[in-house]
């Protein structure tokens, strides 16, 4: 076993001594990516919410809430547990040696994968490991390895944590950096963490635009459309709607999730029928998994088609049409 990795493992065992922080509810988990992301940004330079510093691993030193940070250090994962965590994202991170969150790099890392070497099973299992950098979204995680530890995906050689805020950059601590370049000078390996829940932002509850309210439609495949896409999550991006169409309160179509017609919907043919009127609603979806609520409803009606004319109608019109050219001759 190299040395550097045994002084790692001895480290964690002190460290795992005890600990504490109660494990997430069995209710929907959310993360709000863009608080996790302002908190890493405002703090990057300073001591996190809870006063303390890792200056020299283990134990902390208590400076201050605020107070600047101290040139190098260990502080890199107790940094990171407080973006994601209370502080700043809402996600349950346990607290381990007497400091809020989890101390260690490749522990916080594993840990929100569910990989053994967090120490806690799939308990806090918020994510998963991708293979680029270009699958991450602002408020994930990557985790280095400096000393080639971590090879073949082995995160217990994780040795830095920083928080990704998007762009290719990222905000750590020790030494603190504040949207550096994601490599940060190149590492033997990286490990990409994807935080996979629904963000505690949702989008904006669209408005429909056009057919207008209770107007009259000359065909029965008219064109739904609605408002623009707006979320206020950091990274967000419309990924899919839904149309529900009514007659009364008979659902007539649904077009579930639809990653298709995300801002207009042709409605289908044989959906609709003359003489009628018909209410409707969109909802929009992110690609965090979030649903905004439905819009509005508004009202269309189809325009009834005529009764065709009968035989002895257009004889009598044909009539009619005869005697008139006559008298005008």
């Amino acid at each position: 076993m190299p040395r550097r990795f045994s002084a790692k493992l001895a480290l964690w065992a002190a460290m795992g001594a005890s600990f504490c922080g109660l494990a997430p509810s069995a209710s929907a988990i959310v993360y709000n990516r863009t608080a996790a992301v302002a908190y890493a940004n405002a703090n990057w330079n300073k001591v996190v919410s809870d006063g303390y510093f890792y200056i020299n691993s283990y134990p902390a030193t208590y400076l201050g809430a605020g107070q600047p940070t101290p040139a190098g250090g260990n502080d890199c994962a107790h940094f990171v547990s407080s973006a994601l965590g209370t502080p700043g994202g809402g996600l349950t991170i346990p607290n381990r040696a007497g400091t809020y969150g989890e101390p260690g790099a490749a522990r916080l890392d594993a840990l929100l994968v569910g990989n053994s070497a967090g120490g806690y099973g799939t308990t806090y299992k918020y994510g998963t490991l991708v293979t680029s950098v270009s699958q991450l979204t602002p408020g994930d995680v990557i985790g280095y390895d400096w000393d080639g530890d971590g090879a073949n995906g082995n995160m217990w050689g994780i040795d830095h944590t920083a928080l990704y805020t998007g762009n290719g950059q990222v905000s750590c601590h020790s030494n603190s950096r504040l949207g550096a370049n994601w490599t940060l000078g190149g590492a033997d390996n990286y490990f990409f963490v994807h935080i996979t829940l629904p963000d505690a932002i949702v989008p904006t509850a669209p408005s429909n635009v056009s057919p207008v309210a209770n107007a009259l439609v000359t065909n029965l495949t008219p064109k739904l459309t609605a408002n623009a896409f707006s979320d206020g999550a950091i990274g967000s991006k419309h990924v899919a709607a839904e149309w529900e169409i009514f007659k009364g309160s008979t659902l007539v179509y649904d077009t579930g999730t639809d990653t298709t017609n995300l801002l207009g919907l042709t409605v289908p043919a044989g959906k609709l029928t003359a003489g009628n009127t018909y209410t409707w609603k969109v909802r929009y979806q992110d690609n965090y998994g979030g649903w905004s609520s439905f819009s509005a409803p508004t009202s269309f009606a189809t325009i009834a088609v005529p009764e065709p004319a009968t035989a002895v109608q257009i004889i009598l019109m044909a009539s009619i049409v005869s005697i008139r050219r006559r008298r005008a001759a």
